[in-house]
């Protein structure tokens, strides 16, 4: 059976320069933004991070993208400042989903997806997986989006938000965790 839509192409650059310094206060807004660290690698250990705040808001994703980027149902999605994401070793590389704002970044040796940037209003954040955190459990979702397209046959918590698409932040997050987006955003 033929596809019926073209898939965007992806564009893979270069490892990105990162420093390991790790971000020493944040303030004392969002959920507990320096409550515990989180520390996450890929599948093969070549890529190590630390979480050094807590996540603004956690995403389960059901769109059709997330599904075929990782070969899954959804993908879950801790949204922390980029400041806030310590890289203790390795060096991720990029993919760039043309034709959206969507780049993923990567460990060159596993293929373990780590984390994804999108360029917007998000541009100053990454959206960690949680399946990459040594404690997954610790990061449960805030929020199921894209819920349109999810799978049939899963069955959502109660008591969760759920978007057939994506939402308003200013109705969703917490006014901490958007003081926190405003105050990562970048000024000019």
């Amino acid at each position: 059976m033929g596809r019926t839509t073209p898939r965007p192409a992806m564009t893979i650059e270069g490892p990105i320069p990162w420093s390991s310094d790790k971000v020493a206060q944040l303030g004392n807004v969002g959920r507990e933004a320096i409550a515990m660290s989180h520390e996450g690698e890929c599948s093969c250990g070549s890529i190590r991070f630390e979480l050094t705040a807590e996540p603004m808001i956690v995403h389960a994703c059901h769109c059709t993208r997330c599904q075929r980027a990782t070969g899954s149902a959804f993908v879950i999605n801790a949204v922390v400042e980029k400041a806030a994401v310590a890289l203790l070793s390795g060096a991720p590389r990029a993919a760039h989903f043309e034709g959206t704002r969507h780049t993923a970044y990567f460990c060159d040796d596993c293929g373990t997806y780590v984390w994804s940037e999108y360029a917007g209003g998000f541009g100053a954040c990454w959206f960690v997986r949680v399946g990459a955190l040594n404690d997954p459990g610790a990061c449960p979702p805030d929020v199921h989006i894209f819920t349109s397209t999810k799978q049939a046959w899963l069955v959502l918590p109660e008591g969760v938000p759920r978007f057939d698409e994506f939402y308003d932040l200013n109705s969703v997050w917490p006014q901490a965790a958007l003081d926190r987006l405003r105050a990562a955003a970048p000024t000019g």
